[in-house]
């Protein structure tokens, strides 16, 4: 019910700011405005709560009835920018885009790699601003340092303090003053007094969050005294009852600042609060919120239009389309095309997630197929007694042992995709053979135990391989927590099912049962190299830093 009160107050709200923009309706600027002349417009773009969702998805019953067509990603937002920029420069007007915060947490992509493939993205797209989120601090406090000092953009937070002081540590910057086109824009971030209850302690440890409204009061006076003719709040903070905190702080404002993006509750917010625009888009990059701004001939705002000619609906957020009624999207008359740049980068982000989790599941599977159900087999199919098991074992050892030792000057010669690719696959193939054996009852199990030690031979190169590979795709700051990471969830995947599934299929006392099981481990293995083969990374012989750009590493 709360949330169905929202959306009746959003239509109401949305209804009266469209009213008010079609009352008044300013000439159209022209190519030649320069800055300073009546009508020149400003528009500011706004995102929030992206939560490393840089990809597409597929479309979601809410925009349905306007497209079949994938929404979303950070190419085709970065497009939608494209056009925005395009069509206000023609018209000789200017375009912010800001951000309300919790750019990570929430994806492989992001988690991984604790937020960098978003600030990259977002530098690619040319951000102005962005808040600072509760989930930033998620990957604790130095990781956050890395961002800012990652990003070209203002990463703002004016009422983050030091704890019992009243001063901001060095890296809360309260604001920035920019020259878009020879308007001054002061820009204010704020952070949710929320960020306590809802990141861990630990790593907020020593910050106060100050109540935003009185904070971005007085910035907001500061930065008219330094010239500012415009100014933008990016507030990590939201609409919600029983706090309203984004209400309290329009209200702190009111008279001081022109308009409003916001965050923190996921939601679909228009709305003129205490007389300024405020917008919220949803979350995860699938939509983005419009607020036009007219200037008189001082720059100083003489108007407004809140998500206007949005769709699917007007007053509401922009959905991301990419096609729109079976069209190309387009905003005014400029074709939406996703950007190229942004679209180069989250190619390698998400591959080399997927090619690392392939590899290390894919080999866990296997080796828990093989090594950790031999006891099994051996005392079930062959009557081994258990005492003597470990003498079995001991070829396995063996071959784990050789396999790398001999093959793994190959990998650096050979290459990576080829020598990984062919691990893989000689295994499954391998797998397979020696399954249709067992299950012919043609081997002993001292033939099986040979056999095994030679499958073992190229299966432990393959594995050290799939280490090698998160070892290398990752940033240097970051691989021991990828190789942990992907450890973690190969072994979830492959080391928990591999077991439990052999339990069962041993258990039957059939060997075509547990033959199957090899079938499934040897597709696995197979599977495995088609993946390396098609986006394996070529890391042979190249410095690392080459392979994967440090997270420290600052663009110039």
């Amino acid at each position: 019910m709360r949330r169905l009160g929202f959306v009746l107050c959003l239509a109401i709200a949305c209804a009266g700011s469209q009213k008010k923009s079609e009352a008044a309706a300013p000439p159209a600027a022209t190519a030649a405005t320069p800055a300073g002349v009546n009508g020149r417009r400003l528009m500011v773009v706004g995102i929030n709560d992206t939560h490393g969702a840089l990809l597409s998805i597929p479309p979601p019953k809410w925009v349905s009835s306007i497209t079949k067509s994938d929404i979303g990603g950070a190419d085709w937002f970065a497009g939608w920018v494209n056009a925005i920029r395009a069509d206000y420069k023609a018209k000789g007007g200017e375009v912010v885009v800001l951000d309300a915060g919790d750019e990570f947490q929430g994806t492989l992509i992001s988690n991984e790699f604790r937020g960098r493939s978003v600030t990259e993205v977002y530098n690619a797209i040319g951000l102005t601003a962005s808040a600072i989120g509760n989930h930033e601090f998620d990957f604790g406090l130095p990781v956050l340092l890395e961002r800012i000092a990652q990003a070209k953009y203002a990463v703002l937070a004016a009422n983050i303090f030091n704890k019992g002081a009243k001063t901001r540590p060095g890296w809360a910057k309260p604001s920035v003053l920019i020259d878009q086109g020879g308007i001054k824009i002061g820009i204010i971030g704020l952070a949710t007094r929320e960020t306590p209850l809802t990141t861990n302690p630990i790593n907020i440890e020593g910050l106060d969050f100050a109540d935003g409204g009185p904070v971005a009061a007085q910035e907001a006076d500061a930065l008219h005294a330094k010239g500012a003719t415009v100014v933008l709040i990016t507030a990590h903070a939201g609409p919600y009852p029983p706090d309203n905190e984004i209400q309290h702080i329009a209200e702190a404002v009111k008279g001081r600042v022109d308009a409003i993006v916001s965050g923190h509750h996921h939601t679909a917010y228009a709305s003129i609060d205490s007389g300024i625009p405020v917008v919220q888009s949803g979350a995860k990059l699938q939509s983005f919120s419009t607020i036009e701004l007219t200037l008189d001939d001082t720059n100083h705002v003489r108007q407004f239009a809140v998500d206007a000619d949005a769709t699917p609906k007007q007053g509401g957020p922009q959905a991301i389309l990419h096609m729109y009624n079976g069209q190309p999207a387009t905003f005014r008359g400029q074709k939406v095309e996703p950007d190229g740049k942004v679209s180069a980068i989250l190619r390698d982000y998400p591959r080399r997630a997927v090619l690392g989790l392939v590899l290390m599941a894919s080999q866990a599977f296997f080796y828990n197929a093989i090594f950790f159900s031999y006891a099994l087999v051996l005392t079930r199919f062959y009557q081994v007694p258990s005492g003597d098991i470990g003498w079995y074992m001991l070829p396995f050892a063996l071959g784990n042992f050789l396999g790398p030792l001999l093959l793994g000057h190959l990998f650096d010669t050979l290459g990576r995709k080829p020598m990984i690719a062919f691990t893989y696959a000689i295994s499954g193939v391998l797998l397979v053979i020696v399954g249709y054996l067992f299950r012919q009852d043609m081997v002993d199990a001292a033939t099986l135990t040979a056999c095994w030690s030679g499958i073992f031979f190229f299966a432990s190169a393959a594995a050290s391989a799939a280490y090698l590979t998160v070892s290398e795709s990752f940033p240097l700051e970051a691989r021991a927590l990828a190789i942990a990471f992907f450890y973690a969830i190969g072994t979830a995947i492959g080391g928990v099912a591999s077991p439990w599934l052999f339990g069962m299929l041993v258990g039957t006392g059939e060997r075509g049962e547990v033959f199957l099981g090899y079938l499934f481990g040897a597709g696995l293995m197979i599977a495995a190299a088609v993946v390396e083969l098609l986006i394996g990374v070529k890391a042979e012989r190249q410095p690392l830093e080459s392979v994967a750009r440090p997270i420290s590493a600052v663009e110039g």
